[in-house]
């Protein structure tokens, strides 16, 4: 891979592909493979212009030195104070993301007498470097992560902290699902699998995303001392000289200063969306929420969704002058199927719901149809007057409702929930889940779930087919057909059964970047105009390229009209697509895929 710089291999028989392994991690832009006389595999590296062969490495496989509890990391000189070690210095950032209601303490540890370096606006950062955050729920310690610089790769762990809070240990690297007691109130708290880490902490926006001029431009206390963060940092020979201070730091979204509605949203945006939703980012959506480019270049501001309106009036990703007929606002108001982020968080952020609202207001206005501009006039007297049950008959009413609901009285917040957990349009309900009792929840397999338990289970095809089919949020026929029918975005299934085992079929869902046929990769292309497309490619010659966008339509795109273009190494298929469906759901569906021979 191009960009990870990292090396796979698979098996074959000559009939069916072995799952890919990762087989070495290297510091090439690899362009290229030949074979040498005797057979030998040589690698091409196209920015040192290089030449490798691949040699076994003598390192073990697993590191059993490896610290198993945060202690064991040298990262504090006393763990249960949180006191950092000599050489180990806290750090704050304007804009923190939204951790499901915890705040995070922040630390970066050098190895030595060690900094970073700067070289075409990019730090560049020693071997053995480590940062870590831990987050915390009120008083209460939960985990700590762990980003760790091997000199080729950042890699990602976690330690959850013990009940006593004196130290905490490291967690596997699939992730656990556990509660902790917050206040004498269990909480449900998710530990990330090391790999969904890495979907954010990923290279296009760079692994490290807190450690650049608009986070860290900001006043921090030092002891006694209040300085500049980034010129005592500099100072402390933690970063370089040439290291810029931002013309536009970010700033805090949840703090309320007067003029600064739109940069607290952008801010809001860049820091739990944009490491994704960028060129390259790896993001389905074609949009960009980076917060220093203007509102007209993300593509969100009154641009039609190309993944789902979710039966909303009218939509658009951002409807400017009603939130309720927003796509963006109502994943992020929701959980289950659909919900942003869809990893990393588990739970609704209501401030920051809040805030995106009061600027999607702001934003320029679109006439709405005859129809929706007569239910939005309707829904608007419901919410007026408190018809709570005409506000549940269509999701923008409910994205009306459940964003005044803390404004009403108890009663008619209880009668609201009430019939909002259990209302029969999944849209609506999905809404309101965020106050249902965790134990009456559906019981969601999430990222971290045991195929083995999904495999073990009987499944049901004709329900599987259902889901395939017809169930909001997976979208499987929008991009896959079964059958007669056009080609579409991803690979034919009429006989997939054939193809793989149901542990296989599986394992490609849960992981659909790992093989990805090269007929199916997404081409991206920025043009000189600045228009951002995608598509798979049909065919290039000297003059053009010519790809086939999501709605299958063919772009010819001149050569001389493309700045910059990239094939994805992630699949168009979204990543965790299983994650909302119950158990017995996705062994329905990997039942239904299995018989498909």
């Amino acid at each position: 891979d191009w960009e990870t710089r990292r090396l796979w291999s698979a098996r074959t028989d000559g009939t069916s592909l072995a799952p890919r392994v990762e087989i070495a991690r290297t510091d090439l832009r690899i362009v290229g493979f030949a074979e040498d006389p005797k057979g030998e595999l040589l690698v091409l590296d196209y920015e040192g212009g290089g030449i490798y062969r691949l040699a076994k490495s003598e390192a073990a496989a697993r590191n059993d030195a490896f610290p198993r509890k945060l202690s064991e990391t040298g990262l504090f000189s006393s763990t249960a104070r949180l006191s950092p070690s000599p050489g180990v210095i806290p750090y704050s950032v304007n804009a923190p993301m939204w951790s499901d209601g915890a705040d995070g303490q922040r630390h970066i540890a050098l190895p030595g007498m060690e900094s970073l370096g700067f070289k075409e606006d990019k730090l560049i950062w020693p071997k053995d470097a480590v940062l870590s955050k831990t987050l915390s729920l009120g008083e209460r310690r939960v985990e700590t992560q762990v980003l760790h610089y091997d000199g080729k790769a950042w890699n990602a762990y976690a330690y959850l902290w013990n009940r006593e809070q004196t130290d905490a240990d490291l967690v596997e690297a699939k992730g656990r699902e556990t509660v902790v007691d917050v206040g004498g109130k269990p909480r449900p708290w998710t530990v990330q699998a090391r790999a969904t880490c890495l979907t954010c902490h990923n290279p296009w926006p760079g692994t490290v995303l807190s450690v650049n001029g608009a986070q860290l431009n900001r006043r921090f206390e030092y002891g006694e001392q209040t300085d500049n963060q980034v010129r005592t940092l500099k100072k402390l020979n933690v970063l370089p000289e040439a290291f810029p201070y931002s013309n536009a730091p970010l700033v805090n979204p949840y703090v309320d200063e007067p003029g600064k509605l739109d940069r607290r949203a952008r801010s809001y945006l860049q820091v739990n969306c944009a490491h994704c939703h960028r060129f390259g980012g790896g993001g389905s959506a074609l949009i960009d929420l980076r917060s220093d480019i203007p509102i007209a270049e993300t593509r969100i501001l009154n641009v039609r969704p190309a993944l789902g309106g979710f039966d909303l009036h009218d939509p658009y990703i951002v409807c400017g002058g009603d939130p309720a007929r927003s796509a963006l606002f109502y994943r992020v108001s929701k959980l289950g199927r659909g919900r942003m982020p869809h990893v990393g968080s588990n739970a609704v952020d209501v401030d920051g719901t809040q805030l995106l609202a009061l600027w999607i207001q702001e934003l320029k206005s679109v006439l709405p149809s005859t129809e929706a501009a007569s239910a939005r006039g309707q829904e608007r007297g419901a919410l007026s007057s408190g018809k709570i049950e005409r506000l549940l008959e269509t999701p923008s009413g409910a994205l009306d409702l459940v964003r005044v609901l803390p404004q009403l009285d108890a009663k008619l917040q209880a009668k609201a929930i009430a019939l909002g957990v259990g209302h029969p349009k999944e849209f609506v309900r999905d809404l309101f889940e965020r106050y249902a009792d965790p134990s009456r929840r559906r019981q969601r397999l999430g990222t971290t779930f045991d195929a083995g338990a999904v495999l073990s289970l009987t499944g049901d095809a004709g329900r599987g087919r259902r889901l395939f089919s017809e169930t909001a949020g997976l979208q499987c026929k929008a991009c896959h057909r079964v059958g007669a029918g056009e080609d579409l975005l991803g690979p034919e299934l009429t006989l997939i059964g054939k193809k793989y085992s149901k542990a296989q079929l599986l394992e490609n869902i849960v992981d659909p970047s790992k093989t990805i046929d090269p007929k199916f990769a997404t081409q991206l292309v920025e043009t000189e105009s600045g228009a951002i497309v995608s598509g798979l490619k049909l065919r290039e010659d000297a003059a053009e390229l010519v790809l086939k966008d999501a709605e299958r339509k063919e772009l010819r795109l001149p050569k001389s009209s493309i700045r910059r273009s990239a094939v994805l190494t992630k699949s168009l298929m979204p990543e965790f697509l299983l994650q909302d469906l119950t158990a017995q759901e996705a062994a329905d569906l990997i039942e239904y895929l299995s018989s498909l021979k």
